[in-house]
């Protein structure tokens, strides 16, 4: 009698492991931070190398209750493109104790710049036995409880894929791809196996950046599925103040509502913890489900964030100073309308007292103005006559329409626009007083340039800028680089 009471409980136990397959996969609440161990095509996108250490206890003061310890190490090997994670884990269900080392392989394909396809695969060995020592039977003599319960090791395949579209990412797992038998009790009068099922993991995430590379909200979706179990739905949200906290909330159907907080002590150390509230029929009987997490990232990303937060601060000032120099040349041209404002009051004004006629006086105007314009004209070409040949000869070799407009260099400019139109004008009209001009356009600020020479060093450009473009043109110049 005896006999068949032992052989029953540990039949018990091997069916409720097998019809609660969803617990095969070990249950964990604060995965936004670590998706690669469902999905190993997210090893390595993380952006640092950090390891994670968590600790699971659900239905405290329940005997038997699941607890789940484990240990995951994430990173990058050589390049952005290929990622790598390494995860141990130690999963007790009653008297079912399943332990597990797993190593993924990930690679990410860059589809723009910020568009990527990953793949992952992941191989491990998982062992599930029975803990003979959590086995309460009346007689411990029983021959049925001398028998081998350490179970047997086998080896595990998971794969994934993960599409990350800007912000939004989708991805899919298959954990435990091979389904293999274990056998728990090696006796010839008893058949006690645990079959691992295969199981399909699908994800979905949107991450709203409320403040730039500070704050983000992230909704997310995570189905699980496998034979003859339930679909079991996850959706929620996490909040993450980079530098400061995350809290979250998630709703798991047919399980617990679960709720998320946590602080980033410094820039490498991530504390996290976990409280799930019950929501299935058993809630009033089962205790409290709580989880930590601990992450310590190898390194700083505060280098690179410093990195570009200042090549976003210099593009914005790049920006100001071209919205400046717009400004400046509106201003320019508003001082040269009211100039030709006055003479035409000076002129009126000397009809008025001499007695000329309006169309005479501004005939007189006009033409002292291209007297003037002739004279300047003639002065400049006696100025070019007297330099040296080899420096018009040098001017002419780096002149607009001998270069490539855009490539690297330094531009000798006399003009910056946000239309393309205006800056062409610019070009012609230089082009129509005999000034050799071309127009390039800058990609990191859309800024349309008027240029006048390129050159390969600093100080030639500077030489031509001094000399006002060897005397030809009499505005304002400047340099622009273009790396």
């Amino acid at each position: 009698m005896k006999r068949i009471l032992s052989l029953s409980i540990i039949g018990l136990f091997v069916g409720l492991s097998q019809h609660l397959s969803a617990q095969q996969i070990p249950l964990y609440s604060n995965y936004f931070f670590t998706p690669y161990i469902y999905n190993p095509a997210q090893s390595g996108t993380s952006g640092s190398t950090e390891l994670s250490a968590m600790y699971r206890r659900q239905w405290e003061g329940v005997q038997g209750a699941p607890q789940t310890a484990a240990i995951a190490l994430n990173g990058n090997i050589g390049s952005d493109n290929v990622g790598y994670s390494v995860y141990g884990f130690n999963d007790e269900a009653g008297i079912i104790q399943t332990y597990g080392f797993y190593g993924a392989y990930a690679y990410h394909v860059q589809l723009s710049e910020n568009n990527f396809l990953s793949f992952g695969l992941a191989g491990g060995f998982m062992n599930s036995g029975l803990n003979q020592a959590a086995i309460n039977a009346s007689s411990t003599g029983d021959p049925v409880l001398s028998g081998d319960f350490s179970g047997r090791g086998l080896f595990d395949i998971n794969t994934g894929i993960n599409l990350r579209l800007g912000n939004f990412q989708i991805g899919a797992a298959v954990p435990q791809l091979l389904g293999s038998p274990v056998r728990f009790v090696n006796q010839p009068d008893l058949e006690a196996t645990y079959q691992t099922f295969r199981h399909y993991m699908f994800n979905t995430q949107y991450d709203f950046e409320i403040v730039p590379d500070r704050t983000t909200l992230s909704p997310m979706v995570m189905i699980r599925a496998a034979e003859n179990v339930p679909v079991m739905v996850d959706a929620g949200a996490m909040l993450d103040l980079k530098n400061l906290f995350f809290v979250g909330a998630m709703y798991r159907s047919n399980y617990a509502v679960t709720g998320n907080l946590g602080f980033h002590i410094n820039d490498q150390l991530t504390v996290g913890y976990a409280y799930d509230f019950s929501t299935n029929q058993y809630s009033a009987n089962l205790g409290s489900t709580q989880e930590i997490m601990l992450t310590w990232r190898f390194g700083s990303n505060s280098s690179v964030e410093r990195l570009e937060n200042e090549v976003k601060r210099m593009r914005q000032m790049d920006r100001r100073r071209s919205d400046d120099m717009e400004q400046t040349i509106e201003d320019k041209m508003e001082e040269i309308k009211d100039e030709l404002r006055r003479e035409y009051e000076e002129a009126k004004r000397k009809i008025e007292e001499e007695g000329q006629s309006f169309e005479d006086a501004a005939e007189d105007s006009r033409r002292d103005r291209e007297r003037r314009q002739r004279e300047q004209q003639q002065q400049q070409q006696r100025d070019r006559a007297d330099k040296p040949s080899s420096t018009d000869s040098n001017l002419d070799a780096a002149g607009a329409s001998k270069v490539q407009a855009g490539s690297k260099g330094y531009y000798v400019t006399a003009g910056v626009f946000g239309s393309e139109a205006n800056a062409n004008r610019k070009a012609k009209s230089l082009r129509d007083k005999g000034i050799d001009a071309g127009v390039f356009l800058d990609s990191s600020n859309n800024m349309y340039y008027v240029f006048l020479f390129k050159f390969d060093t600093y100080q030639q450009a500077q030489d031509a800028r001094a000399s006002n473009a060897g005397g030809r043109y009499d505005g304002g110049l400047w340099i622009k680089v273009v790396d």
